[in-house]
C-alpha cells in the first residue's frame, strides 16, 4: 500500500516504511479499534505524551507546509491585527445515526452570537471561520459579521440537498469521488489556519 504518512508528515526516523514492515521487532495488527490494545488507548487518550511527540517529532512535510501557507495567504489580510478563530463542526454530528453517540458543542447560531460578543469586547478585525457545513458558512456571511468574516474556499457539504441528508461525510465524499489527498490538505491548511488567529 501507501505511505500515507510520508504524504503529510516528514519521517520521524531514518527507518522506511519496507524497514518497519520486514523487523522482527514491529507487530502489525490489521485491528484498527484502539480501545482493543490499552497501550495504544493510553497513547492516543494521554495529552502529556503526545504533546510532547507531536510538538517535537511530527512536522509536516514540504508539500503540506507550502499548501498550507499558499492557501491561507489568499485568507489572512497582510494587515489583520486581531483574527478571531472560530470553527462550527456539522456534518456528521447532524446525522442521527451518530449525533447520540457524539458529545456537541454549541449550535451553530448560539456560536455566531458568541461570536459577535467576542468581536464587540476584543475589537477584532476579523472572524476567520472554519466550516466544512455550507449552511453555517450561509449564517454567518448573513450576519452582522459578514464584512469581517474571512474563511478558506473549500468544498462544503450543504445538508439541504436531499440526497445528502442523514448521510455521513464519507458517504457523500465517496459519492462524488472527491479526491482525498487534496482534501486532507484542505482540512489540515483549514485547521492550521486557527494557529494564526488571537
Amino acid at each position: 500500500g501507501e505511505d500515507l504518512w510520508a504524504m503529510f508528515f516528514d519521517q520521524i526516523s531514518d527507518y522506511d516504511l519496507k524497514e518497519v514492515y520486514n523487523s522482527q521487532h514491529v507487530i502489525l495488527d490489521q485491528n484498527s479499534n484502539l480501545n482493543l490494545n490499552p497501550y495504544m488507548t493510553e497513547f492516543v487518550f494521554s495529552n502529556k505524551r503526545a504533546e510532547m511527540q507531536y510538538g517535537d517529532d511530527f512536522q509536516y512535510n514540504e508539500a503540506v507546509r507550502a499548501h498550507t501557507d499558499e492557501t491561507l495567504a489568499k485568507v489572512f489580510p497582510a494587515d489583520a491585527k486581531r483574527v478571531l478563530g472560530v470553527i462550527v463542526r456539522g456534518t456528521d454530528y447532524n446525522a442521527a445515526r451518530v449525533s447520540k453517540y457524539v458529545p456537541h458543542g454549541l449550535t451553530a447560531e448560539a456560536t455566531l452570537a458568541k461570536a459577535i460578543d467576542y468581536v464587540r469586547e476584543g475589537n477584532f478585525d476579523h472572524v476567520y471561520l472554519c466550516t466544512e457545513d455550507q449552511a453555517y458558512l450561509d449564517l454567518f456571511l448573513a450576519s452582522e459579521l459578514a464584512d469581517k468574516l474571512i474563511y478558506v474556499d473549500q468544498n462544503r457539504i450543504d445538508y439541504q440537498q436531499d440526497d445528502n441528508q442523514e448521510k455521513l461525510l464519507i458517504e457523500i465524499f465517496g459519492r462524488e469521488r472527491s479526491n482525498p489527498y487534496t482534501r486532507t490538505l484542505d482540512y489540515i491548511a483549514v485547521l492550521e489556519g486557527l494557529t494564526r488567529c488571537q
